[in-house]
């Protein structure tokens, strides 16, 4: 089985016309080869999830795709960004660290965003500053252990300043 990376509301309110439906959390459900034998002698594979920080109408959430969909007032492109940066984030901490339990991952993953009190602290511009503060320190190198060139982390920089803009921060 391979890694399972899913994102899910936590209600559903299939039955409530959208003007009565409330905002619901969105959480991410990761998956990967690591599993026990319950009493029956099944496999029960082990997960975990973890609050995004971001909420949504369940009429906004597209189920098959996983994403916002990209009508109404929604602030759709602000989510969908946290939300796939979110995928890329598990997804490479995964592949690092292959031999790794969920609830090993789940930590790597909650250092990794600054997660604390249960969501991310500074979204997705919070996270690209740290990003480029690893970068220009060297302590985020390339895969191949090189650091950064100037161009590159320019390149992070002037993307943290037009977020800012987006924003109006």
């Amino acid at each position: 089985m391979k890694e399972y990376i899913k994102f899910r509301l936590k209600e559903k309110q299939l039955n409530t016309s959208e003007s009565k439906q409330k905002e619901t959390q969105i959480y991410l459900y990761f998956r990967n080869n690591s599993f026990i034998f319950k009493a029956n002698g099944k496999k029960k594979y082990l997960e975990f999830k973890l609050f995004t920080g971001e909420k949504v109408k369940p009429a906004f959430w597209d189920y098959k795709n996983q994403r916002v969909r990209q009508i109404g007032k929604v602030d759709y492109v602000r989510v969908n960004n946290i939300l796939n940066q979110l995928y890329n984030i598990t997804h490479g901490i995964h592949t690092k660290n292959l031999n790794s339990t969920p609830q090993q991952l789940k930590a790597l993953i909650k250092k990794e965003l600054d997660y604390s009190k249960g969501y991310i602290k500074d979204g997705l511009l919070g996270y690209i500053n740290k990003y480029y503060e690893k970068c220009k320190s060297g302590e985020k190198t390339k895969e191949n252990g090189t650091r950064y060139s100037e161009s590159s982390i320019g390149k992070i920089s002037q993307l943290a300043e037009l977020l800012k803009k987006f924003q109006g921060k």
